[in-house]
Order: structure tokens, then C-alpha cells, then sequence
């Protein structure tokens, strides 16, 4: 019993008193404050008092279309939880709690697909919020090309890539590839006094026939007819069969000796003609020029040239589009002919040839002899221009140990060594106006040659096919390397 105070009354007996005593309670008593913001609660809410030692637990509810964005705990975020305890209180402490808007955000599905010979990157099924976009990039195997792309059952033509942008549906997209038709050139040409016909290029579908007709002016004969650089002798006709490669056909013509006769009658009225052909050649070499000839009619004591005798290259007609580019790099004592007063414009150029030219261009700087690659000997007629090349970065090798000099160069090859030439020498190439997707065979330049490409297209430096092409993997001629290189020497 507890009191602080007790009385005996009346005794009449013995009694006993006696007393025990205990510490004053102590325990401390803590505020947990609490509180919420728009569109949620948390309870218990406001200022809860909880002895030292004990607990408190509150529970975070959001409105309907709404979530918890954050509970903060004594200045500290705990993340999105919705129920937090106070265990074992010994301080104070404050829970705050922030809600958001649930996201309503659409998803939609855009399907893609493939058919055989090529892809589409990213391929099946890819999931885009509403208002997103996606790209897609279709690319056809090694000789085959895009078919179409079809969108959502609608055709868009034959194109490499495609976007979805500001998603609001459902979409799908298809590619199909088809095998390319291989297409082939032949060149023809004729020099003065006479014709081939059909002349100038021609394009082929793989596996077509292809009909010449060589006629000489009266007066004159065809004196020879080339086909890829090779005699076929004197023909009025020529036919390529099952075409399967780019070819050149020149016909080369010639006075007809025949029909200039010696006439020498009592007639008053008969004309003395006589005729005089004289031919100086030097020996024929890959890298000097040839002296030219010199070809005369006498008639009636008055001489008279023949044109063609005045030509430089007698297989270089100032009829051809190259002939000025040829003639202006010849006069430089840039270009050579290839012996005989030829210069055989159609002839594939090779690694060598054309690092030696663009040596040429520069100057001929001296250089250190050095070994630059296992295939390319010291001492050779084009080891200087390739070990400057390699040192100025103008020509690269297949390997750091392999140049390959006699390799034939394709389009895309020339283009490159020019771009490289022309940074080297500190011209602006970069331009950005040209758009490589606008080209049907856009897919076949190589990765490295594309900048160089562009730059050479709207420079107008490459002649596009019948069919808008580039033809990036065309090997390259003599008379197309004068007409590029021209281009570029000042």
C-alpha cells in the first residue's frame, strides 16, 4: 500500500511499521511530426507523442490516379514505400510524404520484317511510347538491292531507311530484295575519217549481244580495229556476244594508197599526183613519250597535212571528250604515252601509273630511299612516287607489308587517292551538300570512299551511267584518270 503517512489508534496490542522505497519514474516522451502533401495522406498525420522506446508506424495512401513520388524521413529520402516505422524512439523525428500524377503514357507495337537476301535493323517487334520515334535501316545482301518498303501496307519506294516519328499508332514495315540485273559498258570509238557505229558508250544487260559497224570516209580504209587494247585487225564488223564485262572497241583508219594514183597522159587535162607518206617513231615506251609522225599528201608541189598526223596520239581524236585533258596534261609533261603515238585511253590503270602521276603533279620532291612495302622494289620507275605517297599519306596499302603496284584501280579508288592528295595539299574538301542516298548503287561505295565521293560529285568530277549510278567498283581508264587528274592541276 502506498502513502506517506499512517496512524495506530486506540492501541492496545503490538504493532510493527515498516517501509520500502523505489527510484522516481524517468522515461522521456518524443514528438513524431508528420505530413503529406496534395493528392495523398498519411496517418497518423500531424504531432504523435511516443514514450522513449517505443514505436510508431505510419501507413501512405494515393489518391486515385495518383502515386507516391517520394517519403522523406528526417531530411532523407527512403524512397517510395507506403508504410514506415519509428522503432525503439530515442529522438525526435519528423515523415513527410510527395505524390504525382500516374503516367498515362500510350504504347505502341511497330512490327518489322525481312524477306529473303537482306535485313532490316531492328528487326521483329520493338515497343515505342506515344509520340516517340524509331528508326530503320534496310540493308539488301551482296548482289541483290532493295525491292520496296512497304509501311503499313503503303509502298515508299525503295529507300535504306525509314522513320517512324511522333508515334500515336500501331505500325508495321516490310522490305523485299530482288537480284540485281548486272549491267556492263562498252566504249566505241572511231578516230577522223571514218565511223563506228553505234559510237560512244553503251550500257548492257549481262549476257546481251552488241553489233559494230566500222565504215571509212572515201578516200580512206580502216587500218585497225582494237578491242580491249587488242589488235582484231582490219574489220568492217565487230559483234560482242553474251556480254560479261565492260569492253572498249577503237577503229583506227588510214589513207587508202590505193586510190591516189600516178597519172602521166598527153591529156591536157590530166593532174600529176604523187604521194609521200613518211612515218618517224621512236621506240615504243611504257613511260616516255613517242616522237610524233609526220604524214604529208604532195599535190601539185603544194604540201597539204593530214590532220590526224598533227594529232599527239593518234588514238586520241580532238573529237573525244578527253582529248583536251589528255593534250593539257601531256603539254605539263605530266601524262605519257604508251609507245608507237598511241595512248590507248581505255587501258585500266594500275596502282603504280597513277601514284607516279600524282609525283609527278607535285613536283618530284626528293625522297629517302627506303623499303616501304615487301612488294615494292628500290629502284623500280615508280618506287620514289610510292615511298612519297606512303609518307605523305596520299596512298595507303592493302597491308602495312602489301602495296600490290599492278593492281587495276577502281572509281572509288582514284576518287580517294585525289581527296587524300587534296587535303594533303591543304585544299577544303569538306562538303555535306551531297546526299549518297539519292543514288541507286549508293550501297556499293565502300565506307572509306564516301566522304571522297561526295566531295567528287558536287565538285563534278564523276559522270553518273544512263541509270544515275555511280559504279563506284568500275575499274578506271586512262582516258577517265586524264579527265579527273585534270581537274585537280593548276
Amino acid at each position: 500500500m502506498y502513502c506517506t503517512e499512517y496512524s495506530f489508534d486506540d492501541v492496545a496490542a503490538n504493532h510493527t511499521i515498516s517501509v520500502t522505497f523505489e527510484e522516481d519514474n524517468t522515461t522521456e516522451y518524443y514528438t513524431l511530426t508528420a505530413s503529406a502533401g496534395e493528392h495523398g495522406t498519411i496517418a497518423p498525420i500531424g504531432e504523435t507523442t511516443v514514450a522513449e522506446g517505443g514505436s510508431q508506424t505510419y501507413t501512405i495512401t494515393a489518391e486515385v490516379g495518383y502515386h507516391i513520388k517520394d517519403v522523406v524521413v528526417d531530411g532523407t529520402s527512403v524512397g517510395v514505400v507506403t508504410e514506415y516505422s519509428f522503432d525503439d524512439v530515442a529522438a525526435n523525428h519528423t515523415i513527410s510524404v510527395t505524390f504525382e500524377e500516374d503516367n498515362t503514357t500510350e504504347y505502341y507495337t511497330l512490327t518489322a520484317s525481312a524477306g529473303e537476301h537482306g535485313t532490316i535493323t531492328p528487326d521483329g517487334e520493338t515497343t515505342v511510347g506515344e509520340g516517340g520515334s524509331q528508326t530503320y535501316t534496310i540493308t539488301a545482301e551482296a548482289g541483290y538491292h532493295i525491292k520496296d518498303v512497304v509501311v503499313d501496307d503503303v509502298s515508299v519506294g525503295v529507300v535504306a531507311e525509314y522513320s517512324f516519328d511522333n508515334v500515336t499508332a500501331d505500325h508495321t514495315i516490310s522490305a523485299s530484295f530482288e537480284q540485281d540485273t548486272v549491267y556492263y559498258t562498252i566504249t566505241a570509238s572511231a578516230g577522223e575519217y571514218g565511223t563506228i557505229t553505234p559510237d560512244g558508250e553503251k550500257t548492257l544487260a549481262e549476257g546481251s549481244d552488241q553489233d559494230y559497224t566500222i565504215t571509212a570516209n572515201n578516200g580512206y580504209r580502216v587500218s585497225d580495229v582494237l578491242v580491249d587494247g587488242v589488235s582484231i585487225g582490219a574489220k568492217n564488223s565487230y559483234t560482242f556476244g553474251n556480254v560479261d564485262a565492260n569492253h572498249v572497241i577503237e577503229a583506227i583508219f588510214t589513207t587508202d594508197n590505193s586510190q591516189l594514183v600516178n597519172r602521166d597522159d598527153d591529156d591536157d587535162d590530166s593532174t600529176s599526183i604523187s604521194v609521200t607518206v613518211n612515218e618517224q617513231n621512236s621506240e615504243a615506251d611504257t613511260d616516255t613519250d613517242t616522237a610524233e609522225s609526220v604524214a604529208e599528201v604532195e599535190i601539185d608541189q603544194n604540201k597539204i597535212p593530214l590532220a590526224q598526223s598533227e594529232w599527239r596520239y593518234q588514238d586520241v581524236s580532238p573529237q573525244r571528250e578527253f582529248y583536251r585533258a589528255v593534250e593539257n596534261l601531256s603539254q605539263k609533261g605530266l601524262l605519257k604515252g604508251t609507245g608507237n603515238r598511241l595512248f590507248t585511253p581505255y587501258k585500266a590503270v594500275d596502282r603504280a601509273t597513277l601514284v607516279t602521276l600524282m609525283y609527278r603533279i607535285t613536283g618530284q620532291p626528293a625522297v629517302q630511299q627506303m623499303q616501304t612495302f615487301n612488294d615494292v622494289m628500290l629502284n623500280q620507275w615508280y618506287s620514289n612516287a610510292i615511298i612519297w605517297a606512303k609518307q605523305n599519306e596520299v596512298v595507303k596499302g592493302y597491308s602495312e607489308v602489301e602495296f600490290a603496284p599492278f593492281d587495276v584501280l577502281t572509281k572509288e579508288q582514284i576518287i580517294t587517292i585525289l581527296y587524300r592528295y587534296q587535303q594533303q595539299a591543304g585544299k577544303n574538301v569538306v562538303d555535306n551538300s551531297v546526299n549518297l542516298m539519292d543514288y541507286p548503287d549508293y550501297t556499293k561505295i565502300s565506307p572509306y570512299a564516301r566522304q571522297a565521293i561526295a566531295w567528287a560529285i558536287a565538285n563534278d568530277m564523276l559522270t553518273l551511267d544512263d541509270f544515275g549510278r555511280i559504279n563506284p567498283q568500275e575499274k578506271i581508264t586512262r582516258a577517265a584518270m586524264a579527265m579527273l587528274l585534270d581537274k585537280i592541276v593548276d
